[in-house]
């Protein structure tokens, strides 16, 4: 049976429209971020949060019913920002590639979007993104980078440490012990102690949460992070602002 072909008596699936509202708001926000960041500024926590939007929707287009056309574009931006997020291509053009975007999201922008948008203006607009990229380096060539006595050590990790070179950026660890349930509320917190006015917006390199004792209803939480801020005391500074509990030690 066709994926999108109803069962009698089942719940009426959404139309795969329904679900490009929540790409196009990530499109627009990142678009306005990018437009407004400084230039030493990493692109990455932008492109990963219009990432997050975009796998989403690729996930769906098995299930509702979605033209070809639209499906095609949604495959070819996840892997178009794939490629900036884990692969070897990197973007320093962040007022263009966030016109960009703020363009896709005024084209997906529209009632019956999976119907209706300009696929020929979607498809140019991935272009104009992808002509942005310039080539860098391989995951491989990035470990080099990474001190060695760290591990789980992803691509999405070597290439956050490959910024860090690139733009000089600042850095350092957050450590912390929280319960279980609340790692979301502290990771949203450390989100939060990343932007600033003085800096823009920072990233988490890695996080890795390690078990406690037998018996402790706690977790010890490590971060890595960084940010294009005036000098590392300040981006410590502004972490304590905020996490004022969590302990800063060097990498």
């Amino acid at each position: 049976m066709p994926p999108n072909q109803e069962i009698p008596g089942s719940p009426k699936l959404p139309n795969f429209s329904d679900r490009i509202p929540d790409l196009t708001q990530a499109l627009r926000q990142a678009g306005r971020d990018l437009t407004e960041a400084k230039p030493n500024q990493s692109y990455i926590p932008y492109f990963e949060d219009a990432y997050s939007a975009a796998h989403s929707l690729k996930g769906v287009i098995g299930i509702l019913e979605c033209p070809k056309e639209m499906a095609e574009f949604v495959l070819s931006l996840n892997v178009l920002l794939l490629k900036t997020l884990s692969g070897a291509s990197i973007c320093r053009q962040n007022k263009d590639s966030g016109e960009v975007l703020l363009k896709m999201a005024d084209t997906l922008d529209r009632e019956d979007a999976a119907q209706t948008s300009d696929i020929a203006e979607l498809t140019s607009g991935l272009a104009k993104l992808s002509s942005l990229f310039r080539e860098d380096l391989e995951h491989e060539a990035r470990l080099k980078e990474v001190p060695p006595h760290l591990f789980y050590v992803s691509e999405f990790v070597s290439k956050k440490a490959r910024e860090i070179s690139l733009l000089k950026l600042n850095y350092c660890v957050v450590e912390d012990e929280t319960r279980l349930d609340e790692i979301p509320l502290w990771r949203t917190q450390l989100h939060e102690a990343l932007n600033s006015r003085e800096f823009g917006r920072g990233m988490v390199v890695n996080f890795l949460p390690f078990l406690s004792p037998e018996g402790s209803r706690t977790l010890k939480v490590w971060a890595w992070v960084a940010a294009a801020s005036h000098s590392r005391a300040s981006l410590k500074q502004r972490i304590k602002e905020v996490m004022p509990k969590a302990t800063l030690t060097k990498l």
